[in-house]
């Protein structure tokens, strides 16, 4: 593929969402799981991954709304 022909960014909706899609892979479709980085390393940190803090960038302001409740 010629790059002016890649996809250089792709939309990102309602990320702050957890949720579940389908998609296809090798030819079979399968259920795929949406959650933020936030969402993992919060359980990673809870069974004691040695990481004292993190903090997921944000969207510029009005660019994206998080809902509340966000994270585990």
């Amino acid at each position: 593929m010629a790059d002016e022909e890649r996809i250089l960014y792709f939309p990102v909706d309602r990320y702050y969402y957890e949720r579940e899609g389908e998609a296809g892979f090798l030819g079979e479709r399968v259920i795929k799981y949406h959650r933020t980085l936030t969402a993992h390393l919060k359980v990673l940190l809870k069974d004691s991954l040695g990481i004292e803090d993190f903090v997921e960038l944000a969207a510029a302001s009005g660019k994206c709304e998080r809902p509340s409740g966000n994270g585990r």
